[in-house]
């Protein structure tokens, strides 16, 4: 349970697919985090939505080899 910031009391869910939460990032809830370098650069993303995003890209580049 978290204190959102509109102060209502709930589970943390992903923006993106509705999954638990596990970091806060600008203001919305995120069910991925990825580190850059430096300090304090932890980003978050839905893993779901990145999964159909590369998925996507990998269907275009199969599709694209095998025209050529």
């Amino acid at each position: 349970m978290i204190i959102k910031e509109d102060n209502r009391v709930g589970p943390a869910v992903c923006c993106e697919c509705g999954d638990d939460a596990k970091i806060n990032d600008s203001g919305k809830w995120y069910c991925g985090m990825e580190s850059e370098l430096g300090i304090f650069n932890i980003k978050g993303y839905c893993i779901k939505k990145r999964k159909k995003e590369r998925k996507n890209k990998n269907d275009k580049e199969k599709k694209f080899k095998q025209s050529n």
